[in-house]
C-alpha cells in the first residue's frame, strides 16, 4: 500500500539518523572503564540516579570540560548504572569532531550529532528519543585549570529542541575531567579556519581521578510549543536559569576539590582574567 503523499513529503525533511553500534560501547568502551577503575587508577560515584527518566524523550546538559572528552565516556558508563545501554543518549558534538579523521574515528559508531542540526531541530529524527548535551560548547573544554569547575556561557539549542520534543530536560554535574585532562591555555591561532579553539594539556595523558556524577530531577517541557521556541529571548533566560541551578550544584559537590578552590578563588579575587 503507497502512504499518504504528505506523509512522504514530511519525512524526506528528516535528517539520516547517525549509526550507532551499541557493541562499541558494551563490548570496548564499558570494559575498558571498568577495569581502570577496578586497578584504582579511576573511580567513580554518582548520585540522583533515581532522576534519570526510563522513557521518553530526554535531554542531559553537562558541564564540560578536559582537553579530551574523557567525560563522556564515563558519562554514558554511568547511565547504564540505571538504564539499558538502547537509553545512552546520541551526543551533540561541534561539526569539527567528525571533520578530522583522528577524531572522528574516535567517535564513529557511537551515535553523535553535528552541532549544525539543531538550526533546524524540527528536522532531527523522531526516532531518536535520547540526547546529551554541553551546552557551554568548545568553550567549556577549553577552560584552563585555573577556571575549573566555573561554566562558560550556554548555547540555546538544548532548550529549542526540549520545547519541540516536549522533553525532559536533566542536569548533571560532572566531576572529575577537569582533574583528569586538565587544560593549560587554549590556543586561538586556528580558530580562523577550524571555528575553535584547541585546548592545550599540561600532560599528554589522562592523570588518575574521582569521577562523580550527580543527577538532578527532571524539568519537564511537556507545556511549551515551537512558538515558544522561536522566542530566542525565553530561550536564553531558560537556559541561563538551568545553567545556575547546575553551577549551584557544582559549588556544592566540589567543595574538597582544589582545583575548584583555586578556581573560586581566582574568580573572586582575579575577576578581570578571561580567555
Amino acid at each position: 500500500m503507497q502512504r499518504p503523499r504528505e506523509l512522504l513529503s514530511t519525512e524526506k525533511h528528516f535528517f539520516t539518523p547517525p549509526h550507532r553500534d551499541l557493541s562499541v560501547w558494551t563490548k570496548h568502551v564499558f570494559p575498558l572503564l571498568r577495569r581502570a577503575i577496578g586497578t584504582g587508577y579511576f573511580s567513580l560515584e554518582t548520585k540522583g540516579l533515581e532522576n534519570i527518566p526510563k522513557k521518553g524523550q530526554v535531554i542531559y546538559v553537562l558541564n564540560h570540560s578536559g582537553w579530551f572528552t574523557l567525560d563522556s565516556f564515563f558519562f554514558a558508563y554511568a547511565l547504564t548504572q540505571a538504564i539499558p545501554a538502547q537509553r545512552i543518549p546520541y551526543a551533540i558534538v561541534h561539526d569539527l569532531v567528525l571533520k578530522f579523521p583522528l577524531l572522528k574515528q574516535i567517535f564513529s559508531n557511537k551515535g553523535v550529532i553535528p552541532a549544525s542540526w539543531l538550526r533546524t531541530p524540527e528536522r532531527i529524527p523522531s526516532s531518536i528519543e535520547s540526547f546529551g548535551f554541553y551546552p557551554e560548547g568548545e568553550q567549556g573544554n577549553c577552560k584552563p585549570f585555573w577556571q575549573a569547575y566555573r561554566m562558560k556561557l550556554w548555547k540555546t539549542g538544548f532548550v529549542r529542541l526540549a520545547m519541540i520534543r516536549h522533553a525532559k530536560v536533566v542536569p548533571v554535574a560532572v566531576m572529575g575531567g577537569e582533574e583528569s585532562c586538565p587544560v593549560a591555555w587554549p590556543l586561538d591561532l586556528f580558530r580562523s579556519l577550524i571555528g575553535a579553539p584547541i585546548p592545550i594539556p599540561i600532560v599528554p595523558f589522562p592523570l588518575p581521578t574521582r569521577w562523580k556524577f550527580v543527577f538532578d530531577k527532571p524539568i519537564d517541557f511537556r507545556n511549551f510549543s515551537k512558538k515558544n521556541a522561536e522566542d530566542r529571548k525565553q530561550c536564553l533566560a531558560i537556559a541561563s536559569q538551568i545553567q545556575g541551578q547546575l553551577q549551584d550544584t557544582l559549588d556544592w559537590e566540589t567543595q574538597d576539590r582544589p582545583l575548584a578552590r583555586l578556581s573560586a578563588w581566582v574568580a573572586r579575587y582575579i575577576p578581570t582574567v578571561q580567555l
